[in-house]
């Protein structure tokens, strides 16, 4: 009989049962949300042992959290309350037939990188199979019971032994059977300890399967099975094959010789597509559709791959998009791809995953060495050294913080090229000593970036002041103090061949007259390759490229395999749409045609929207939603984000000119001219975020040019009283104590005036209105970057976050705050990836949201190209 209530957990059906025990739907009436609860059987729970095993399973899921496995929210008496994971299991899936390879190596990838997180916590799966995995409607992928296999279960079910639940026996010295029959591997079927390498052969097993149908290993009985898999050699001719190669090292039956991690597993794929699918020429404007289009027979990753195995002088250029944050870097031979996030991180350029390092947290300001084996980087206050596979990391020098470096020479008599502070040093890798260049730098002076020339001894570097930043040049033997000017550039430039030619070229980011994203463009030029000098006129490559926050780094890299990637900021594509959506997400109507779209003003009696968009300059549009015609409204400076007032009558933006930055008012009456309500301080950009209820005052948050910061300690937004004469209207700070948080942005105020909500990162803060002293409070945990916005009733929150909309009921507390109810996703929504904007917003009745998006959503990714020469022609 199935139990009514389990703690808080209202049992609503059982959706499961195996050998440990039934699994249930629930209810959980203390945060309002949908759990899978695990109860163990009576005679099970009346055996110590199982229960022990009960525990340490318990224990073991609480560890781990990764978005790809099922998580664990608690335990009760007797049952673990778990992830309720919606959708089909896999082993439903392959029930329909072979899975197509563009469908399957995105489950198997995302299936490596869950094992490869959970053995990197040295958890082992020991029951993976197809009825284990199960795809989300999003097609997420989720494995269900790490740990499930350490548990006792005698059961046996008649029937199909490949299905039967987990096999068990009781612990010897030796260890124990156990997993399904049909995925053990045959050191698993054989009772010795298993490892990781376990979990790898049953991820070949299960691989194959998906793209065959069929399962690897078949028999009447479980004794068959067990027999096929401790004797029988794996046939995967009916395995494409590119994937062969993968498969047979995941199958070796010795486990000495079988692949050792499965964050390799994807650098084994051998990509042979037919000659057939390589068109003669691609324009540029159908590139990324038929890149797309042949992924049905390649991954993304071996686009490149292909390139670099031809042999013709011009290939056509391929093309793929990359999901990464922080800085990446390609390896000298073009074969790696190195990402500097929480870690350091790589993939091969024809791989699909990423493998994370070990021991590299905190690392920063990564480079290669010259034979692409090795990484030097810096951390914990030492210059360090790691090899592409994980091993050998070593300390080779202290070093302070915000270190940079380049590498010359050989993995034993080579030389490191090293900024640290305000001084350039080498370090002889033999000896290990520090030499300091004779280059002096004044105390507003920081070099950075340092690079060696492509030959002899010469080497470039950036110095940034107060003034600006600026490449120079130098030598090793160089005796002066000061180095060569070659050109000003914010970030740190690149080295590469031509891939036909062989010249040597420089690239870097262009900085002339003027601020902005549009002035940051990837020019390439020739140089001489022994002093790094231009050697001929420029040539733009790709156009508004990004950077890398808080690093001297812009978005790109190039190889001298001609590999080239960059990223421009999103509100420069002229791909994004002012999208109507109901509340599951179907279109409802799109306003104007497609643009720069930043951010959005609905006003409030929902018969105009404002929208900021455009690039070098950008400005404001205003639609009639009644009629749907748009017009630019007429500025002297570049626009900044639209607020409305509360009566829709007047339009409040920022105006950014020579003569500094301004808030201004525009009334929306034909033929009224824009008022200056506040001229900003000299070095101060001034964001809009909202406007109050009463219409008195606007909220506001001040910029340095370096960052978000107003040179004060505590939170940065500001008020700015609308009602105070003119000439004594000056941004009151709204909070005196920053609880916490960094860099608060999107501040919104509620619709009955009394509490504010604001986002920092991916978290979103809440306080009453006005404050009264005390710190906000955080409200919500998001994917990524949020954006929230209230409906107009102020019963909900919606936020904009990790490529999707989400929902929380609000509930208002005494005095001023809210509280939130269960997050809801209502669907996925691709937007423009910037901070302190609003991209959305709700219509009065609630039915409809209106947000920036686009069907575009590839060309908002970073873009890895196979030859950046190919980008000159398009």
């Amino acid at each position: 009989m199935s139990p009514q209530q389990i703690a808080h957990y209202r049992i609503a059906a059982k959706i499961g049962e195996g050998g440990m025990g039934a699994v249930y739907r629930a209810g959980d009436t203390k945060l309002n949300r949908d759990v899978a609860i695990k109860v163990l059987p009576e005679s099970f729970a009346q055996d110590p042992d199982r229960l022990a095993r009960f525990t340490r399973e318990a224990q073991l899921l609480a560890g781990l959290n990764h978005p790809n496995i099922a998580a664990i929210y608690g335990v009760e008496e007797r049952a673990l309350v778990l992830e309720l994971v919606e959708g089909p299991t896999l082993a439903d899936r392959i029930a329909q037939g072979p899975i197509p390879l563009d469908e399957a190596l995105p489950i198997a990838r995302q299936l490596a990188e869950a094992l490869e997180y959970a053995h990197e916590k040295g958890v082992i799966h020991r029951d993976l199979k197809p009825a284990n995995i199960k795809i989300t409607h999003e097609g997420r992928v989720k494995v269900l019971d790490f740990g499930l296999a350490k548990a006792l279960a005698p059961e046996t079910v008649a029937g199909d032994p490949s299905s039967s639940p987990t096999m068990t026996m009781r612990a010897t010295a030796l260890g124990m059977i156990m997993g399904t029959a049909g995925y053990m591997s045959p050191e698993q079927a054989r009772g010795k300890r298993v490892d990781r390498r376990a979990d790898i052969w049953a991820f070949g097993v299960v691989f194959y399967e998906m793209v065959t149908g069929r399962a690897l290993f078949d028999g009447d009985t479980v004794s068959d099975l067990i027999a096929q898999v401790l004797t029988k050699e794996p046939d995967l001719d009916a395995a494409p094959e590119n994937l062969r190669p993968l498969l047979r090292r995941c199958l070796e039956r010795d486990e000495r010789k079988r692949l050792r991690d499965i964050g390799d597993a994807f650098y084994l794929i051998e990509e042979k597509p037919p000659v057939a699918a390589v068109p003669p020429a691609v324009p540029r404007r159908h590139l990324l559709p038929w890149v797309l289009a042949a992924a049905a027979t390649l991954s993304a990753g071996a686009f490149a791959a292909l390139w670099l195995r031809s042999s013709s002088p011009a290939p056509p250029a391929f093309r793929f998009t990359l999901d990464p944050t922080g800085p990446i870097h390609f390896s000298p031979n073009g074969r790696w791809m190195l990402n500097v996030s929480d870690g350091l991180r790589l993939r091969s350029v024809d791989g699909v995953s990423w493998k994370s390092l070990p021991a590299t947290d905190g690392a920063s300001d990564a480079f290669w060495s010259p034979d692409s084996s090795t990484i030097g980087f810096f951390a914990g206050g030492r210059l360090r050294a790691i090899s592409v596979d994980g091993t050998n990391l070593r300390n080779l020098a202290a070093a302070p913080p915000f270190a940079a470096g380049a590498w010359r020479g050989s993995l034993t008599d080579g030389l490191i090229l090293m900024a640290a502070g305000r001084q350039l040093q080498t370090l002889d890798i033999r000896s290990g000593k520090l030499a300091a260049l004779p280059l002096r730098f004044s105390e507003s002076e920081t070099p950075m970036a340092p690079l060696f020339t492509p030959e002899g001894e010469g080497f470039v570097y950036l110095i940034r002041s107060a003034n600006g930043t600026t490449l120079f040049r130098s030598t090793l033997s160089s005796t002066r103090p000061a180095g060569e000017r070659v050109l000003e550039t914010n970030y740190a430039v690149s080295f590469a061949r031509h891939p036909r030619s062989g010249r040597w070229h420089m690239f870097y980011v262009r900085t002339d007259a003027g601020t902005g994203i549009a002035n940051r463009a990837l020019l390439t030029a020739p140089i001489d390759p022994r002093t790094g000098e231009p050697a001929g006129e420029p040539t733009q490559v790709v156009d508004a490229i990004a950077n890398w926050p808080s690093t001297p780094y812009a978005r790109f890299d190039v190889a001298d395999s001609g590999l080239i990637y960059w990223y421009r900021t999103t509100p420069s594509l002229p791909i994004w749409r002012l999208q109507w959506f109901d509340r599951n997400g179907n279109a409802a109507g799109t306003v104007g045609d497609a643009a720069g779209h930043t951010s959005i003003a609905l006003s409030p009696d929902e018969t105009r929207l404002a929208s900021l968009q455009g690039y070098p300059q950008p400005h404001i549009w205003i639609y009639n939603l009644q009629n749907g015609t748009g017009s630019r409204i007429s500025s002297l400076g570049n626009e900044g984000t639209p607020v409305w007032s509360p009566d829709s009558r007047f339009l409040y933006y920022t105006s950014e000119t020579e003569a500094g930055n301004k808030i201004v008012r525009q009334d929306s009456a034909p033929g009224s001219l824009p008022e200056i309500l506040w001229q900003g301080p000299e070095g101060r950009r001034i964001s809009l975020q909202d406007v109050t209820p009463d219409g008195r005052y606007l909220i506001l948050h001040l910029i340095n040019a370096v960052g978000f910061t107003t040179g004060r300690a505590g939170l940065h937004f500001s008020r700015l009283d609308l009602n105070a004469p003119s000439t004594a209207r000056q941004p009151e700070p709204l909070f005196a104590e920053e609880g916490g948080v960094a860099n608060p942005v999107n501040a919104r105020i509620s619709p009955d005036g009394h509490s504010i909500v604001f986002s920092d990162g991916s978290l979103v803060f809440a306080c009453r209105y006005p404050p009264g002293g005390e710190p906000p409070r955080q409200i919500a945990a998001l994917p990524n970057q949020a954006f929230p916005f209230f409906s107009r009733d102020g019963k909900q929150l919606y936020s904009i976050s990790g490529q999707a909309l989400y929902s929380n009921t609000v509930m208002n507390l005494p005095g001023g705050g809210i509280r939130l109810g269960e997050r809801s996703l209502l669907f996925k929504l691709a937007h423009p990836a910037r901070v302190d904007i609003n991209p959305g917003a709700a219509s009065r009745d609630g039915n409809r949201i209106l947000a920036i998006s686009t069907d575009q959503a590839e060309e908002a990714k970073i873009q890895v190209l196979s030859d950046w020469t190919s980008l000159l022609k398009l």
